[in-house]
């Protein structure tokens, strides 16, 4: 760009990636390039389409109703535009999302692909009933192939209109996709609950399972079908042979980490993080997971006191990284100095249920009992994993037999009402919740 400013292609793409900055004089100029190349044929639809998600990101909606109609009347609006348009209406104008939505629903039928596409859209958006009504409409030449007979397969899953579904699944062939039909078929026969539901869904997904053998694109699909039905054996079975391919490893070890994290399988949740760790050595984020796990279940406690620092070092504020080197300054017999580590962070950041649970034990290591006392209650109130709910007995146990110092009063905590949470993928912090900050680390 600056060999060249006039070439408009390099402002182009320098701009679209500008606009998402946290910087705002970067994020402006950038919104100012793009505006000016939005009057250029050449650069219009692009343009258009990163200034309207821009607007969307910002809560600015009349500029993205007025974006939203551009883009449509574009020469180059693709069925994708026309999707996100859809996005933006479908949160803000009832109206126009009906008057757009039968205004596309042409468009698409003009090719399976696209009609695929709005029908996942649709099934994606809580409209599976909308699916069905169209699909009537439509020819059966189109709809009972891939990939809308896809679509239709999960509009009837969605509803969970399990006798409709087998009849869609029951006979015909989706070519490449049959192990997708087999797949629909068991989970039909497994919801029904009929007699020989089990061994009819076992023998159904053995040959869906076969007939995506070794085949990374089609084990992912049937792996995230299995996730979505909650089929927990056969997605540990399927994310842990996907795993092995080097371009769908990651999204493989998330699924797992998510899916062991719900079982409470600890010892998987390990593992996992470890091969997370191993694939991504400088995501200070997974190496914090890492040494907090293992310094909570005493895994290979110096090796995790190493990952703990060096997770630190690499993202000091981070809290989840600050947090861990705490905890394992703590465990090393080093708690003043991981007390020093906590009042680094800013207090707004302390509000997680998961890191109250090791600044209370901390705290009542340095016999602040009732500064600990507020971050036991808050890690009550939220939502944290197995094992810190063993370390929060531990702590609830210390405080009831402590003899209470004086320390100093702590601000009362605000009002929360916990709400259950997924377990977060393990290169991202928990999402926090509300839980008290002691005056004791101001």
């Amino acid at each position: 760009v600056k060999k060249e400013p006039g070439n408009d292609l390099y402002q182009f793409n320098l701009a679209a990636l500008q606009i998402r900055s946290a910087e705002k004089e970067k994020s402006a100029n950038a919104r100012a390039t793009l505006d000016r190349l939005s009057k250029l044929t050449s650069f219009r639809t692009g343009a258009l389409r990163a200034l309207l998600n821009d607007a969307v990101d910002r809560n600015d909606f009349p500029a993205a109703d007025t974006l939203a109609q551009q883009l449509q009347m574009s020469q180059q609006v693709t069925f994708s535009d026309y999707l996100l348009c859809l996005n933006f209406y479908r949160k803000l104008d009832d109206k126009k999302f009906e008057a757009l939505l039968e205004k596309v629903k042409p468009v698409a039928a003009r090719d399976p692909s696209d009609l695929a596409l709005l029908m996942d859209w649709m099934n994606n958006n809580g409209l599976s009933r909308e699916v069905l009504s169209w699909t009537d409409k439509l020819s059966s030449n189109i709809t009972t192939h891939p990939p809308v007979a896809i679509e239709v397969a999960e509009a009837f899953a969605n509803l969970k209109n399990w006798s409709r579904l087998k009849r869609w699944t029951r006979t015909g062939s989706w070519m490449d996709a049959d192990y997708l039909r087999l797949a629909y078929q068991a989970f039909a026969a497994r919801e029904s609950r009929q007699s020989i539901a089990d061994a009819e869904f076992a023998s159904l997904w053995r040959a869906a399972e076969r007939d995506a053998d070794d085949q990374p694109d089609r084990e992912i699909k049937l792996a995230r079908l299995a996730t979505k039905w909650n089929l927990s054996i056969e997605a540990d079975e399927l994310w842990s042979r996907v795993s092995r391919n080097p371009s769908t490893r990651r999204e493989a070890l998330d699924s797992l980490y998510r899916l062991y994290r719900a079982n409470n399988e600890i010892r998987k949740v390990y593992d996992v993080l470890q091969r997370l760790h191993e694939s991504s050595p400088n995501e200070p984020a997974i190496t914090a997971n890492l040494a907090r796990l293992g310094l909570t279940i005493d895994q290979n406690t110096i090796e995790a006191q190493q990952l703990a620092k060096e997770a630190y070092d690499r993202a000091p504020k981070d809290v989840n990284c600050a947090v861990t080197y705490a905890f394992s300054l703590y465990s090393m017999g080093r708690t003043t100095e991981g007390l020093e580590i906590i009042k680094k962070l800013p207090p707004d950041q302390l509000h997680d249920p998961h890191a109250a649970v090791y600044i209370a034990l901390l705290l009542l290591d340095e016999n602040q009992t009732e500064a600990a006392r507020e971050y036991i209650e808050g890690a009550e109130r939220g939502p944290i994993y197995l094992e810190e709910k063993r370390l929060l007995d531990e702590a609830r146990t210390k405080l009831a037999s402590a003899s209470p110092t004086p320390s100093p009063p702590p601000s009362p905590p605000p009002p929360v009402t916990p709400t259950p949470a997924p377990a977060p993928t393990p290169g991202s912090t928990s999402a926090p919740s509300p839980a008290p900050t002691s005056s004791a680390l101001r």
